[in-house]
């Protein structure tokens, strides 16, 4: 009774959201679907990277978060014309593991099959279990029977699987949008953070990396997602906090894909471990120019990497405005088309 109360007011309130954004607007509108309000920090800095794009580019946008639109899916389609352009968000929700976001992308491909529609730097991953079949199948058919699909995937494996297995005629590679912030270290460093995965995506036991540590620093841990919902006009200030942290250590040792992002952009040192889906392994491709950032794919390798680290030089994050400006590129001539 009281978790049926909880979603018709979540209902109600996306509902008086997205009428109000979306019945004032008359123009030719660009839409971002899919921003989160759950508690992963990384998935909210892909959003703020996002919005800081069409700011920059001085776009007016609509953003509506994946649990509205998962909600009020038949309110939106109704005042969706086809010559407005839709953003998806970037991520790792592609496949059978998180589920919310895979039908999510595929509702959106099936309705608006005219639109230009834009999935940002994404890995696709499908776990070999009794839902692969299925699920394959579906995101299959919603691809290829798209008119005009921009399919960004933010590492090779995600683009040579999606060349390999779907028709995209507009296919694209780059780097995960968070690599396009900026940020300015302004802390001493102390301690090692450790920010190791608890969910299904896991592989390595972060007490066997704890004891190979040398006990000279003192070992705190922290992760980039949070036990709360994230409200949109809080992600800021949450994303800093959170930056700040990783900015006031020595090393960072993660097998979260943002864990290891906010590292190279707080210019920590970083040994980086592999996830489930391998989509750290795939994005560090695009830090490979940094010293600073360490990809271990082998424990016994651990032991060897770590002590061979400078934890004392400073470091400085170098392709912030690389990135940003293949991001704007890209986004301008999307919408301007």
């Amino acid at each position: 009774m009281l978790g049926g109360l909880k979603k018709y007011i979540k209902k109600k309130l996306a509902l008086y959201n997205l009428h109000k954004i979306l019945v004032n607007t008359k123009d030719r509108k660009v839409i971002y679907i899919g921003s989160p309000l759950h508690g992963n920090i990384g998935d909210h800095a892909i959003s703020i990277s996002v919005m800081n794009i069409f700011k920059e580019l001085k776009q007016t946008v609509i953003e509506i978060p994946g649990e509205w639109y998962r909600l009020c899916s038949d309110k939106v389609k109704k005042y969706i014309n086809d010559d407005d352009v839709i953003f998806i968000t970037g991520g790792g929700f592609i496949g059978n593991l998180w589920m919310n976001e895979e039908e999510m992308i595929i509702d959106i491909l099936r309705s608006f099959k005219n639109n230009k529609v834009v999935i940002l730097p994404q890995t696709i991953y499908f776990k070999n279990d009794d839902s692969f079949s299925n699920e394959y199948k579906k995101l299959k058919e919603a691809i290829n029977n798209h008119n005009n699909l921009y399919l960004c995937c933010r590492e090779e494996m995600s683009y040579k699987y999606c060349k390999e297995n779907f028709k995209v005629k507009n296919l694209l590679l780059f780097p995960d949008l968070v690599l396009s912030l900026n940020y300015e270290t302004k802390y001493e460093r102390n301690n090692i953070l450790m920010v190791m995965r608890k969910d299904k995506e896991k592989v390595f036991s972060s007490n066997i990396i704890e004891n190979i540590i040398s006990k000279e620093y003192k070992i705190e841990t922290t992760d980039t997602v949070c036990n709360m919902n994230i409200k949109l006009h809080d992600r800021e200030d949450i994303l800093n906090a959170k930056l700040n942290e990783f900015a006031k250590s020595k090393l960072i040792i993660t097998d979260r894909l943002h864990g290891m992002i906010f590292a190279a952009i707080t210019s920590t040192p970083c040994i980086a471990f592999d996830n489930l889906s391998k989509k750290v392994s795939g994005v560090y491709h695009w830090l490979k120019k940094l010293d600073y950032i360490v990809f271990c794919d082998d424990i016994k390798a651990f032991k060897e990497i770590y002590k061979n680290i400078d934890l004392n030089k400073i470091y400085n994050y170098s392709l912030g405005s690389e990135y940003k400006s293949m991001f704007l590129h890209f986004i301008k001539n999307l919408i301007r088309e």
